[in-house]
């Protein structure tokens, strides 16, 4: 019983690690997606649509134009 109670919790963990690494990975080439349409932007104004959707509603209500095309302008580096 006992070896059948580790055995249960040793595959559960591996499953657990696996849908972890899997959330990493998805949110990680979420990010280079929004990096390659920031840098792909046609306008000024899409790139900071592009890095608004990006950040939490609370930093950006408190963001002028001037701060999104600073960021712009250092992430298309």
């Amino acid at each position: 019983m006992l070896i059948g109670a580790l055995g249960c919790n040793l595959a559960w963990g591996i499953i657990d690690a696996v849908f972890y690494l899997m959330g990493s990975f998805g949110a990680l080439g979420q990010g280079i997606l929004r990096l390659r349409a920031l840098r792909e932007a046609s306008n000024p104004a899409d790139a900071h649509q592009i890095i608004a959707h990006a950040l939490p509603p609370v930093v950006v209500s408190v963001l002028s134009s001037s701060e999104l095309e600073s960021m712009r302008q250092k992430l298309s580096n």
